[in-house]
């Protein structure tokens, strides 16, 4: 068996380093580094090679052979170099660059260890953030590990943004497809605020000023909807491909409904509709959670998988859009 190396999140840490507060001294030598464009200091922050092999080894031991240990292990000497390059390369040219254009002064950015979604669920990551005097970008996150009494990058996921990211990939994770109670897809969940206090009426003039309600048909209280909610209910269109995107395959109609109360705005996405408008498949309808008979008689079950990953994609970014704007409303 083959195994590809890949280098991604997040490897061990002691938190002992922690309670000696040496994620200050990464922060600082990593601000500096980012400063001075100086990617020689910058590498030399990232986790070893050593150590990777080290984690990989405790990992493997008691899923893998012998064989493929070895395998394993000689692919990270391989190409250890070239992962690296390619995955934090493209961060510190951008690090980089939006710390000059906007002149940020990292340097007295102020670290504090936090909560993130991976430390729930891995005690051994540890995740950083930095608060910057700016009137735009006021976040510096990134993640640590240890290896041998030293802390290092632990991911290339370094931002200096406008929002908390930890916060933002929290919300993300939590952004489902499931079924209703007829085995149609729907999406469902909440988005809560940085400024958890902001009344409802603000959050609701928020959005429909902002490009993320498009054809917006009702905003005024709904007689299902108590008057601890503002609502907002509407619809959207647009066309999708199959096959690598290589084949049109119509339109995904929607429907949404928003219930906003203080500092939070609960999501409906419900009778997501395929329409063939001038492609060569069929229509179907109502969309289904799990491939079913009416599917298969106009797509594969391949096929409905990568519509379902478009959806699935196009929610994960309008979340994203929708929590980022109405965030900037209240800054």
């Amino acid at each position: 068996m083959k195994y590809i190396f890949q280098i991604t999140f997040f490897f061990v840490m002691s938190y002992t380093y922690c309670q000696e507060r040496n994620f200050e001294i990464l922060g600082k030598d990593l601000a500096k580094a980012i400063i001075k464009n100086d990617s020689v200091s910058f590498y030399s922050l990232i986790l070893p090679k050593e150590a990777i092999i080290e984690k990989f080894k405790t990992e493997a031991e008691v899923k893998l052979e012998k064989e493929e240990i070895d395998s394993g292990i000689k692919n990270i000497n391989e190409n250890y170099t070239n992962i690296i390059s390619s995955t934090y390369g493209l961060s510190f040219f951008s690090l980089n660059a939006k710390t000059t254009i906007f002149k940020l002064d990292l340097l007295k950015a102020n670290f504090k260890i936090v909560d993130s979604e991976e430390t729930k669920i891995d005690t051994n990551i540890f995740a950083i953030q930095g608060e910057i005097e700016h009137k735009k970008f006021t976040h510096f996150t990134f993640y640590a590990s240890e290896f041998k009494g030293k802390l290092y990058l632990a991911s290339h996921l370094i931002n200096i943004s406008e929002v908390n990211k930890f916060d933002e990939r929290a919300t993300l994770k939590k952004v489902k497809l499931s079924t209703d109670h007829n085995g149609n897809l729907i999406a469902q969940g909440k988005i809560e605020l940085d400024s958890i206090n902001t009344p409802k009426k603000n959050i609701l003039n928020c959005i429909l000023n902002s490009p993320t309600t498009v054809g917006v048909k009702e905003n005024s209280k709904h007689k299902n909807i108590s008057n601890d909610f503002e609502y907002i209910k509407s619809q959207w269109r647009y066309p999708y491909y199959i096959n690598n995107s290589s084949d049109f395959a119509g339109m995904v109609e929607f429907k949404y409904e928003f219930k906003i109360t203080d500092g939070t705005i609960y999501y409906n996405y419900y009778d997501f509709k395929h329409d063939k408008d001038d492609s060569t498949f069929r229509s179907i309808g109502i969309l289904p959670f799990k491939v079913n008979e009416t599917v298969l008689e106009v797509f594969s079950e391949k096929e409905y998988q990568e519509i379902i990953e478009e959806i699935y994609l196009n929610q994960v970014l309008t979340i994203k859009r929708i929590k980022q704007f109405s965030n900037n409303c209240f800054k």
